[in-house]
């Protein structure tokens, strides 16, 4: 049996491919579904408050739509500037994307659609022009643009959660919080040999707990998740060597040698109901086509996302004829993803976000987009002559504190292996920042966790334990700071 703690991409990728080989269950936190970063808010999502009411109370209007809050598209290919054996790694997931695409669970981004914002030069205020990065014609020659196609699923990031999940052979146990403190203990072998064919065989390793109950036993234990939680999920186990490795730091940017330790940053996620036409949509060229824009070198946005042009809806368009607001396409949805660094300077309990840090950081957001994506021109004026503002035009908002957001550093080691495994103990990790910090990097990590498993299944001693007893992913391993990341301009390298 094997016990999965976390159900984001690595951890669904590695229950799918090994659930034919062992009975496999997940755990995780999602109240609604599965999918960690790969996540969305569906039509018709209910706050917890509103799960027992017929109306979404928390975001009346906000909840008619679907929306991505966290991983906007999946590229299925490699930039220019990386050499072929860095992205060799890829081509299980190039094809598992072409697979995708083909069965209608990804679509490919329209031409004209994705854009990066850079500051014009020699412009007294520095204003952003929007450049594309997958133009439908040839563009200037100076655009640094990627060798990659966008892709996104038609109904969601979720929707993309739903197909490693759907048919399963395995079990999910939904809204589960497996404490950092107490959640996981190890009742195997003793160290230091522990489950190796020297004891003998080893079963029930490991317990799974939560609410102060066992809810379950496992011969082998997956961490598939990372921060803080993971961290202290190990301290207490005999499992040191993956615990080191699990230690975390938290930092809007990571040396430019990689550190000594897994660093990951905080991103805030503010969405926003806008009444349209908005003047943000108004103030880019191809509005009608404009899906996203990655911001470059600004202090306070990282990503732009028009989520109605990304999923149309007619929804609710024949609702109550009272309601003034019952024609969806009178709204606009734009999800904001912020830099590291301004989380780093306005965090504050991801959990409970105080009041007054909603209202400053989106406002503060809000302004940026105004003053360095907008910009002032006579286009923004009302019809009365007064200058229109998007803070006027904000209809509703959702602000989201993603703590443990993006890996600033990925851990290599001479093997190349993209995940940790620890025979001793029957316990590994998979997870982006083992590989890429990408939904590619997760889904690999998690199948070459399961190939792994798969295998050592394979070559039982007499005993039933594994005779591959080698420990995987430690070896003259290191920390090594992610270009990826640093290129899409959420992090720094000093």
């Amino acid at each position: 049996t094997v016990g999965i703690i976390g159900g984001g991409v690595a951890g669904l990728s590695c229950a799918r491919h090994l659930q034919y080989a062992y009975d496999v269950t997940v755990y995780d936190t999602g109240r609604v579904r599965p999918g960690g970063r790969a996540s969305s808010r569906q039509s018709n999502d209910r706050s917890k408050d509103d799960m027992n009411s017929n109306a979404n109370t928390e975001f009346p209007i906000l909840s008619r739509f679907r929306f991505d809050h966290a991983a906007q598209f999946i590229t299925s290919t490699s930039t220019a500037s990386l050499s072929s054996s860095a992205t060799s790694w890829k081509t299980d997931f190039d094809q598992q994307v072409e697979n995708w695409v083909d069965q209608g669970i990804l679509r490919t981004a329209p031409s004209d659609s994705v854009y990066v914002f850079k500051k014009k030069k020699n412009s007294n205020p520095p204003i952003c022009e929007a450049l594309c990065l997958n133009p439908s014609s040839s563009v200037d020659d100076d655009i640094d643009k990627p060798q990659q196609n966008f892709y996104y699923p038609p109904e969601g990031m979720s929707s993309l959660v739903s197909a490693l999940t759907s048919g399963n052979a395995f079990n999910i146990k939904q809204d589960v919080w497996v404490s950092p403190s107490s959640g996981v203990k190890y009742q195997g072998p003793p160290a230091p040999l522990g489950c190796t064919s020297e004891n003998t065989k080893a079963i029930d390793n490991w317990n799974v707990r939560a609410s102060g109950k066992t809810i379950g036993k496992h011969d082998h234990l997956i961490i598939a998740h990372n921060g803080k939680c993971a961290d202290r999920l190990m301290s207490k186990t005999p499992a040191k060597d993956v615990h080191s490795l699990l230690r975390v730091n938290f930092s809007d940017r990571v040396p430019a040698n990689g550190g000594e330790k897994m660093t990951l940053n905080s991103l805030y996620s503010l969405t926003l109901c806008l009444k349209g036409p908005s003047i943000l949509s108004q103030s880019l060229q191809k509005s009608e086509s404009f899906i996203a824009g990655f911001v470059q070198d600004h202090p306070r946005l990282g990503l732009v996302t028009c989520q109605t042009n990304k999923y149309p809806t007619t929804t609710y368009n024949k609702d109550n004829e009272n309601d003034d607001d019952k024609n969806n396409n009178n709204f606009e949805v734009w999800t904001i993803m912020s830099t590291a660094q301004f989380a780093k300077k306005y965090k504050a309990p991801q959990e409970n976000l105080p009041e007054d840090v909603i209202e400053n950081v989106t406002k503060l957001l809000v302004d940026s987009l105004q003053e360095d994506i907008i910009g002032n021109n006579n286009n923004n004026n009302n019809s009365d002559g007064t200058t229109a503002t998007l803070q006027s035009q904000v209809v509703e908002s959702r602000l989201q504190l993603w703590g443990a957001a993006v890996p600033l550093n990925v851990w290599r080691d001479s093997g190349s292996s993209g995940f940790i495994y620890d025979p001793r103990y029957q316990v590994g990790v998979c997870g982006d920042w083992l590989m890429e910090p990408s939904i590619a990097g997760a889904w690999t990590s998690g199948r070459r966790l399961a190939q792994h498993l798969i295998n050592a299944s394979s070559d039982k001693d007499e005993n039933g334990n594994s005779s591959k007893s080698e420990s995987v992913g430690f070896k003259k391993g290191y920390f090594e700071a992610s270009q990826a990341v640093k290129k899409l301009g959420i992090a720094a390298l000093d």
